[in-house]
């Protein structure tokens, strides 16, 4: 890890946990907004028609959006 400057994040207490799990989740968040809340490969692995996965997509990025 340190080849590529990365160095592991010191956690001392509950505090610092929770505060990284915010970080993470705020992370997860936005790159979930980039995207359009879930790809079409996700939505395949659902194994339902390609009209009903469109569809569900469709739908959780317009709910997504009004959310945000």
């Amino acid at each position: 890890m340190s080849n590529w400057g990365l160095f592991p994040t010191n956690l001392h207490s509950l505090e610092d946990v929770l505060a990284m799990q915010k970080r993470m989740q705020q992370a997860k968040n936005s790159h979930r907004q980039r995207i359009g809340y879930i790809t079409q490969e996700e939505l395949n692995r659902f194994k339902v028609s390609p009209e009903i996965a469109r569809e569900v997509g469709r739908q959780l990025r317009e709910r997504f959006a009004n959310n945000s």
